[in-house]
């Protein structure tokens, strides 16, 4: 028997880069994970001084070497689905750090993909 299916993008479907993660288990049985991007704390304010005789501008804020991570996406899976993810990532790690070994199950798609789902594994 085949089932046909396909993917589509949410319609508010956004795409950012993960610095890392961060989180742990709700329950026993139900994983959470916050991925975050890090950037450097802006200031609030920023004063600008424009010099009347040699008409350079000097910007007068405060510097600072905090880093804020903006967490960007929340992903809540069960046990069974988060040992699937982490099974998915070693073998894409493996392809990444061996490119030239074939691995167990490679069919040769260059996007591999899982199923966390649990529906038809």
């Amino acid at each position: 028997m085949n089932i046909k299916g396909e993917y589509s993008y949410a319609k508010d479907f956004t795409a950012s880069y993960s610095n890392g993660v961060v989180g742990g288990f709700r329950t026993p049985d139900e994983l959470v994970i916050n991925f975050y991007n890090e950037t450097v704390t802006l200031p609030k304010s920023f004063d600008l001084a424009v010099d009347e005789v040699t008409h350079t501008v000097k910007e007068n804020g405060i510097r600072t070497s905090q880093i804020t991570r903006n967490i960007t996406c929340q992903v809540t899976m069960n046990k069974d689905a988060a040992i699937k993810l982490r099974d998915w990532l070693n073998q894409n790690i493996e392809r990444i750090s061996n490119p030239k070994k074939k691995n167990d199950g490679d069919d040769g798609d260059d996007t591999p993909t899982v199923n966390i789902s649990g529906l038809f594994n």
